[in-house]
């Protein structure tokens, strides 16, 4: 089930996903999946014939978050895709996944998981998100900046990619448009190893003696959200007792992740 292909950044893993797919129907978007946003404007700019149609779900400018009680209306049996954005970048707003992913495919319609901000702050579990497809950038969690791609198995027939010819025609090495990033490879091994590693002083003598690589991971997430979300809380406060700042989003807790905080005066 676990397969993962690479390229130069994120945007192209949403090219080629795109492309294998083709999207004869209806692709539904939601406004924090920024990137897939662009890449299937432009696919429906060059294929309008095809009758591609982009739905946006809106945001709530006033809490940051999604509009999720429009979602349903704007699926429909000619839905073929629907990006979401697992995190806003802006703002740190975390998408309740599951529930959307249930509903679109109970449509027929894939998931695509934009998860660029979300895996640097959150422990990634494909099977309870849902997803059919998820894309993640290893530069936002200490690694170089390259495009990862995770996608169902079953996946991997039904779509037709362009290929170099040398590349195999089975396994999510169909997916490589050439000579793969061996360093970058290595550079994001390199990071998740550094991740693992960051377990406490409590935790350290367990982990190394008899936890896996995966065990330290959940280990380590499950340290640095309360951690971030003091450090965020502490700056919120202190903005918030600032005369002329406005702040944006939803204030600090679960449901939000670290992020660039925004502010203007007012």
């Amino acid at each position: 089930m676990k397969l993962v292909s690479t390229a130069a950044q994120v945007r192209e893993m949403d090219r080629r996903v795109i492309e294998g797919l083709g999207l004869p129907g209806i692709a539904l978007m939601e406004t924090a999946s920024r990137s897939v946003a662009l890449a299937i404007a432009r696919r429906h700019r060059a294929e309008a014939e095809r009758g591609v149609v982009v739905k946006v779900l809106p945001l709530i400018p006033e809490t940051g978050t999604l509009d999720l009680d429009r979602f349903p209306e704007l699926l429909s049996g000619r839905t073929k895709l629907v990006a979401l954005g697992a995190a806003s970048n802006a703002l740190g707003t975390l998408t309740d996944v599951g529930p959307l992913a249930r509903l679109a495919r109970e449509t027929g319609a894939r998931v695509f998981l934009d998860a660029v901000h979300l895996a640097p702050h959150r422990r990634i579990d494909v099977r309870a998100l849902g997803c059919d497809f998820l894309t993640c950038s290893p530069y936002k969690f200490y690694g170089p900046h390259m495009g990862v791609l995770w996608m169902r198995r079953e996946l991997l027939a039904e779509m037709d990619v362009p290929k170099v010819v040398p590349a195999p025609d089975a396994g999510p090495e169909r997916f490589e448009s050439g000579t793969v990033n061996a360093e970058g490879m290595a550079g994001t091994t390199a990071a998740v190893e550094f991740l693992a590693k960051l377990v406490s002083e409590g935790t350290k003598p367990k982990a190394e003696a008899a936890l896996t690589r995966s065990a330290r991971l959940d280990v380590v997430f499950s340290e640095l959200a309360p951690r971030e979300g003091a450090l965020l809380a502490r700056l919120w406060d202190g903005l918030a007792e600032t005369p002329g700042v406005r702040l944006y989003g939803p204030p600090p807790g679960p449901d939000r992740a670290r992020s660039g905080l925004s502010s203007s005066e007012r």
